[in-house]
């Protein structure tokens, strides 16, 4: 009982404590050119600490929160002068033009990122990326493919960082893991869009590595999502799509509070029409979702920010599992809530984080009937600590509850689904507890260019059936002189699985993993390489996988090369290679689904000054593994048919290509500004397969495809 104990005194305190933001200052303004046109997407930063920055809205707004007015800010955006503007106590409101650049070659577009070493960040993404990245569908989780170290293979908005599944990363909001991230997940794990509304998403911060101990339940990489946190002016915001339509207002309530508030409604029936044959598994979708959020400061150094958000959501589908040909239908019900309690000053903070999550899911196909009901509740007490000018101290403790009812039926025989036969019935509850320590070390020594971070977590073990384990990590970063830079990153990972329709129980997860990172940035060229390795353990029996192992082992490179050819082009290329080896519980080796020799990436964006935008963005990598079904086994005396099955993973997809196109204006209008923009997805309608299509004797007839041409339009209006 201590840690529901525990975990109640951490969410008693969110309202005992106060707030969460990282600043003692806020500067508002507009940034606009000669001409008095609001600027979109110039880049806010500070000169002598530039991982703090933003980027100006679609009507030029600016809303920076600095740490302390004894700066410098800058103003830099392609085509026009950098404006440098130092800062002092009258500072706080600007209206700034922009001058055109008389010679083009000097224009720099910064972005405001956090060194690996420095904030754990690889890299990180802004509101226009989402927005402008091609096959992103504006969908935050989704944006994050275009990246080196994304090694998503299904198109889904699940996250899969350096080759590791999705459920063994998290998805952290506001300083808080959110579980399940991903609506319309079917059998084979495929979720399309995220539970992430793109303009409550200020920015997208991507961890490939060893991330943050401050959070548990990671033993691969981490995706942070802030939100936005305060109100300028009034205004409401209105999109439209092929597939949705939404409604989002920002308010002031005061001075000292913000609220946002959305509702989006997104729907088949158009974009099906429009995109006839290309989703071939899709029937029909529906979702209502909203949200709202609401930052308050309680004091100069107290703030409180809390978040909500409901869900309704029904899917049709049309599914072949195993030579069953059937309809499939599933809905979601869901609703969490989001707090950050902030406390700070110069030399201590303290932050509360609490949430509670509330899903209910129903899946049907076939004679299965899956009906799943869970509860989860999370909290965590922080502290941080300036120990001396160069070196902080953080700890504190996190509990996460989690209870899981599962109910319906479940086929009687294995991989016989057809509607008529037999079935068992399912009626478990499963709860877990996982209760954490953690303490994190981190320095700079040698004029700041040395970067050294340790950190240790524990957990405290509620249960006879949990093990106890220990988890740590080692970051070590070095900053040449001359614009080069090198990390070293080492640790080890704990964590659990949750159980599901075809795996009954929790299941502790662990990997040791290490990284090697280089990065060279200069005014046009941005270079990254990293050789990284990882063994991961615990892994779960997936029903389609039809190949699982208790050990993984993982090895591979990542090359990226960023040039700006121009201040209004810029070109991203990169590479990664995998080297994937499971081990079963036998000790027989074979190799991964997506042991892959090449997976390239090709991004070119175009801006011009007139407000278009034009990006294409091209996927290129070996096609992936699979387990071959020969055909079918026959048992005379039980009369129950089985697949009979290759070797495992000897069998090998076509490669995988697709180009997508995207394209985007800003138009001012009197009232506001427009955001126009279009996606054509798969252009060249590429027939990528993702797996093997049966007939009911289990004899291969085909492939399932993955998404093939498709077009989405929409606009966003603010006023």
């Amino acid at each position: 009982m201590v840690a529901p104990r525990l975990l109640s005194i951490i969410m008693l305190s969110l309202f005992c404590l106060p707030g969460s933001i990282w600043s003692q200052k806020t500067i508002a303004g507009t940034v606009k050119d000669k001409r008095g046109q609001p600027i979109f997407a110039a880049n806010i930063f500070l000169k002598n600490n530039q991982e703090i920055g933003v980027t100006t809205e679609l009507d030029g707004r600016l809303l920076l929160q600095v740490p302390q007015l004894r700066d410098t800010l800058v103003i830099s955006y392609l085509g026009f002068e950098d404006a440098i503007i130092p800062l002092h106590k009258e500072i706080l409101a600007l209206e700034v033009k922009l001058q055109e650049s008389t010679n083009v070659l000097t224009t720099l577009q910064i972005e405001a990122k956090r060194p690996v070493a420095q904030e754990f960040a690889l890299v990180e993404l802004s509101k226009l990326d989402v927005y402008t990245i091609p096959f992103s569908f504006a969908d935050p989780l989704k944006a994050t493919s275009i990246l080196p170290s994304s090694t998503n293979t299904d198109e889904s908005a699940n996250v899969s960082l350096r080759g590791s599944s999705s459920e063994r990363g998290i998805v952290v909001l506001n300083g808080v893991p959110i579980a399940n991230p991903v609506r319309a997940t079917n059998l084979d794990g495929n979720g399309f869009f995220s539970i992430f509304n793109p303009e409550i998403a200020e920015k997208v911060s991507v961890y490939a590595s060893n991330p943050s101990l401050a959070y548990g339940n990671a033993t691969s990489g981490m995706v942070e999502i802030e939100t936005a946190e305060q109100v300028e002016e009034n205004f409401t915001q209105a999109s439209l799509g092929l597939a949705n339509f939404g409604l989002f207002h920002g308010r002031k309530l005061g001075k000292k509070n913000h609220v946002f508030a959305y509702t989006n409604n997104q729907y088949s029936d158009v974009f099906l029409q429009v995109n006839t044959g290309s989703f071939p598994q899709l029937r029909s979708f529906r979702v209502n979702d909203a949200g709202i959020l609401w930052n308050a400061q309680l004091k100069p150094n107290m703030n409180l920010s809390w978040y909500a958000y409901g869900l309704r959501e029904n899917n049709a589908l049309q599914l072949n599992l195993f030579g069953q040909q059937d309809a499939a239908e599933s809905m979601a019900r869901r609703h969490f809530q989001v707090a950050k309690l902030h406390w700070y000053n110069t030399a201590w903070a303290f932050t509360v984080n609490a949430a509670g999550d509330f899903i209910r899911n129903e899946f049907r196909f076939g004679n299965l009937d899956n009906r799943e009901r869970s509860q989860r509740w999370y909290g965590s007490f922080n502290a941080r600590y300036n120990v001396i000018n160069n070196w902080y101290l953080q700890g504190g403790v996190t509990s996460e509850h989690t209870q899981l009812r599962l109910q319906g039926q479940v086929a009687e025989r294995p991989f016989n689904f057809a509607a008529e036969a037999p079935t068992r019935s399912l009626n478990q509850e499963r709860s877990n507890n996982n209760t954490e320590l953690y303490l994190i070390s981190r320095s700079k020594w040698f004029d700041k260019k040395f970067s050294f971070i340790t950190g240790l977590r524990k957990n405290i073990p509620t249960s006879a059936l949990q093990n106890s384990y220990f988890s740590r990590q080692y970051i070590v970063k070095y900053n040449f002189p001359d614009k080069h830079a090198i990390a070293a990153t080492f640790g080890n990972y704990n964590g659990y699985f949750n159980p599901d329709l075809f795996n009954p129980e929790f299941v502790q997860v662990s990997a040791r993993q290490g990284a090697l990172e280089y990065e060279y940035r200069s005014k046009k060229l941005e270079l990254n390489a990293a050789i990284f390795g990882k063994t991961e353990t615990g892994a779960l029996n997936q029903l389609l996988q039809l190949a699982s192992f208790a050990e993984q082992r993982i090895q591979g490179l990542e090359l990226l090369w960023k040039y700006h050819w121009s201040p209004r082009f810029e070109c991203w290329l990169s590479s990664a290679y995998l080297n994937v080896e499971n081990r079963n519980a036998e000790g027989l080796n074979f190799r991964g689904s997506n042991d892959l020799d090449y997976f390239l990436r090709l991004f070119l964006t175009y801006q011009d000054e007139q407000g278009w935008n034009a990006s294409v963005a091209w996927v290129h990598r070996q096609g992936l593994w699979y387990t071959p079904i020969l055909g079918i086994s026959s048992d005379p005396a039980s009369g129950i048919n089985r697949p009979v099955f290759g070797d495992a993973n000897s069998a090998q997809f076509n490669n995988y290509h697709n180009i997508s196109l995207n394209l985007s204006k800003m138009i001012k209008t009197k009232a506001g500004s427009l955001l126009c923009y279009a996606t054509l997805n798969n252009a060249f309608n590429f027939l990528n397969a993702q797996g093997q299509r049966l007939n009911a004797a289990f004899t291969p007839i085909g492939f399932e495809y993955l998404q093939q041409r498709s077009v989405y339009l929409g606009a966003v209006y603010k006023w």
